[in-house]
């Protein structure tokens, strides 16, 4: 089947008006209210629409803090603001997934950003193309100095999310654990949403296997995963503390996404785990029972299928990590940096546009905000949140 994709700029004059009342940002949050009000300046800023749900399971402290950031920024957003005390990460996730008003949403964590017009342009080709589960732009890392919500940018990179295109449920699956990426920070219609969560608090390894791992494999076996060539997502990667548990992707151990290849994390921990045979047993099973409905094949057969697959994944993940812990001079932020860099689906129009002189895996800032930059009017808003110069809009 063709896939019909309109011009950015014919979408963004046509579509838009319609689009952003199709679509909902959900942020789950907790004890971080200089990151949450960075990003409500933001959405104020390039005033954006549409609805806006913030699950918060902060301390009593915190949770002052963020409510009367609520209430700053209320009349300006369609701001749904839940109090979600003792939650976690996931659990916190899914029950703002409940809550969803809209016909498709994205999940944004409090320190990242996601571009209000190229949500616009992945919902219009998701109503397009139904056998696509998801769609997303272009994702960007960045590193701030002592990693405050606000600072001068010391390091920049690709986030590399999944393309998937394959027409069975098994080869996405596939493709997905063969060379992993997170897709929980695409554009999904919130049926699906609803879907990727279900049964997920019967896995005992909630922030591995129950808060990323099955949503990502039931997104590949729910459809295709399309990439557009916009600028969708920008994400702040911190420095792990020797005194603070973190989950692969850099974040606290709260986070609702958590195995980003830009991690550190103790592989060889989490397998020796005494609850990662059950939880692995769990994630098998709902996946294989998916797989078997998608493809009308046997589940014995859909379980092996998933048990290769995911083989595959630890044999690359295992390798991956143990050069990370065994290799100090490549565990810095900038390593991780580059090494999401790798495999970019699309990478050579990307690299044309947001190559650095020096290196085609790092990015240049200087031309994501030259006027000329394809990127320019989408990453400005964003530049000038991070760098504490934000202008808000009247």
């Amino acid at each position: 089947m063709k896939l019909r994709q309109r011009h950015p700029r014919v979408f963004n004059a046509l579509f838009a008006s319609t689009s952003m009342n199709n679509i909902s940002i959900f942020t789950p949050t907790k004890n971080r209210p200089e990151f949450v009000a960075r990003l409500l300046k933001y959405y104020q800023a390039i005033d954006f629409q549409g609805p806006v749900l913030i699950g918060d399971s902060s301390d009593s402290a915190h949770l002052d803090r963020t409510k009367s950031l609520i209430n700053e920024f209320g009349q300006d957003l369609d701001l749904n603001y839940y109090e979600m005390p003792g939650l976690n990460g996931v659990q916190c996730v899914g029950k703002l997934i409940q809550l969803v008003p809209t016909p498709y949403a994205t999940f944004v964590a409090d320190d990242d950003y996601m571009v209000p017009s190229a949500l616009y342009q992945c919902v219009d080709f998701m109503e397009d193309n139904p056998d696509y589960s998801a769609a997303h732009g272009l994702g960007f890392l960045f590193s701030v100095q002592g990693d405050a919500p606000h600072g001068p940018i010391i390091d920049a990179g690709f986030f590399r999310q999944p393309v998937l295109e394959g027409e069975s449920a098994s080869s996405r699956l596939a493709s997905l654990f063969g060379n992993y990426a997170v897709s929980l920070f695409s554009v999904t219609k919130t049926s699906t949403w609803q879907d990727l969560y279900k049964q997920s608090d019967s896995i005992t390894d909630w922030r591995r296997f129950g808060g990323e791992l099955l949503q990502c494999g039931r997104t590949a076996i729910a459809g295709k995963i399309k990439q557009l060539e916009c600028l969708q997502l920008v994400r702040q990667v911190h420095q792990p503390s020797p005194v603070t548990t973190f989950e692969p992707n850099g974040k606290a151990s709260y986070s609702a996404i958590n195995m980003s290849s830009t991690s550190t994390e103790d592989v060889f921990s989490w397998l020796t785990n005494p609850h990662w045979s059950k939880s692995y047993e769990t994630f098998n099973r709902l996946l294989s029972d998916e797989m078997a409905n998608y493809d009308n094949i046997s589940v014995t057969l859909a379980n092996n299928q998933v048990k290769q697959v995911f083989w595959k994944y630890l044999a690359n993940i295992i390798t991956e990590k143990w050069d990370d812990k065994f290799t100090p001079e490549d565990t810095s932020l900038k390593h991780r940096i580059k090494r999401a860099a790798r495999s970019l689906p699309g990478s050579d129009w990307l690299y044309q546009q947001m190559k650095s002189t020096r290196s085609k895996q790092k990015v240049s800032i200087q031309s994501m905000i030259k006027p000329n930059s394809p990127f320019h009017q989408d990453f400005m808003p964003i530049y000038k949140s991070i760098t504490g110069k934000m202008e808000t809009s009247t």
